[in-house]
């Protein structure tokens, strides 16, 4: 299925840009769903983060699993800074741009990490 992250991904690697924000409704990409308690903010998207999905959102098509479908595929393809966030929040696209911890963070290189050293793996 094409959504529209798979486009403007493709878009991104299409065109060479240096950064690629992929709105959404919740503020970042969490461990489970963030309607749970104890749901944990992703900063740092690692492949060998756990992960569990929770239902669709009524505002698009693909839901999360396309937006990370999509985030991973332009940082794979040369993308250098991808960042998934909520499109609700004031000053988003200002904040990310400025360096702010918001949102969750696809790279390259970073993706491939299994620990920040001095945290784990609890990123």
């Amino acid at each position: 299925m094409y959504t529209n992250s798979f486009f403007v991904s493709r878009s991104a690697v299409e065109l060479s840009t240096e950064a690629l924000i992929i709105l959404s409704d919740v503020q970042a990409l969490y461990a489970s769903p963030p309607s749970e308690p104890h749901a944990q903010k992703i900063s740092v998207y690692r492949y060998s983060t756990a992960i569990s999905f929770g239902q669709k959102s009524r505002v698009g098509r693909g839901g999360m699993e396309a937006k990370i479908g999509a985030a991973i595929k332009a940082a794979e393809e040369g993308v250098p800074y991808v960042v998934i966030s909520s499109g609700f929040e004031p000053d988003t696209i200002r904040r990310i741009m400025a360096g702010e911890d918001i949102g969750t963070l696809f790279n390259k290189i970073t993706m491939y990490v299994t620990s920040t050293p001095g945290k784990g793996c609890t990123d």
